[in-house]
């Protein structure tokens, strides 16, 4: 994985220095499965470097509690900061690997991603954990036959279960 992706951990803010507007700090609670929603985020007005950014395409990850390897893409325009324990996985070179393979592939990871975990009561998945997982890489045309294909398939479901209601 840390051949195709680079791997970004979040910064530690000072819960008291959140803020009511400013710039999105995205935590573990904004993660949903499969996006980030930002309708509960607080704010930061301090200025921190491209290390803790996050942008539209990026993937987030939990990395600690009850919900460790929940995974969302970030889908708005604007920048938001990472807290901490909050993972983001971007792809190094887009000619090399797409945003939509990486997304499916890793999100079909999640169990792979548990069994890497370690703790109790309070499960954490590292970094290097996430990077050394193995990553099968096929060329870039074959990856967008197969992110078409499964979302064809994604929408054949969503068809059909609205017909069933």
């Amino acid at each position: 994985m840390g051949d195709v992706c680079v791997f970004f951990n979040g910064f530690a803010f000072n819960s008291k220095k959140f803020e009511t507007e400013g710039i999105p700090i995205i935590r573990i609670s904004n993660i949903g499965y499969g996006s980030v929603d930002l309708l509960n985020c607080v704010y930061s007005k301090d200025t921190l470097g491209s290390n803790f950014e996050v942008v539209k395409g990026d993937l987030l990850i939990a990395m600690s509690g009850a919900t460790t390897g929940k995974m969302g893409i970030y889908k708005d325009d604007q920048k938001a900061y990472l807290n901490q324990r909050v993972g983001n996985i971007k792809v190094k070179d887009e000619n090399v690997l797409t945003h939509s393979y990486r997304d499916l592939f890793l999100q079909s990871q999640g169990e792979e991603i548990l069994a890497q975990a370690y703790g109790g009561a309070q499960p954490n998945i590292s970094s290097k954990a996430i990077c050394d997982m193995y990553f099968p890489l096929p060329p870039l045309a074959e990856q967008k036959r197969i992110v078409n294909k499964i979302e064809e398939i994604f929408a054949s479901l969503n068809e059909i279960s609205l017909h069933l209601v």
